[in-house]
């Protein structure tokens, strides 16, 4: 998501990859990926998709620390896991 935002935003974001297999990559500049993103209904909609999901995701996160208290997150968390 930090990614697209800066594309989006033109600043800088530095980003390192690590994988465990072997892969194939599209590496695009920033001004052609807003190109494309300008022509193309679907990547437009699934760039801001996945910007508002990772948004969201943040923001529920943000809620569980400032209004719940930690015994009940860890509880929760237990719970879930077990």
């Amino acid at each position: 998501m930090n990614a697209a935002c800066c594309i989006m935003a033109n600043t800088v974001y530095p980003a390192n990859i690590v994988t465990l297999t072997s892969i194939e990559m599209l590496i695009l500049p920033a001004k052609d990926f807003r190109k494309m993103i300008a022509r193309y209904n679907e990547l437009r909609s699934f760039t801001f998709q996945l910007i508002s999901q990772n948004f969201s995701a943040i923001m529920e996160l943000i809620e569980e620390i400032v209004f719940r208290k930690m015994d009940e997150r860890l509880f929760e968390y237990f719970i879930e896991k077990s």
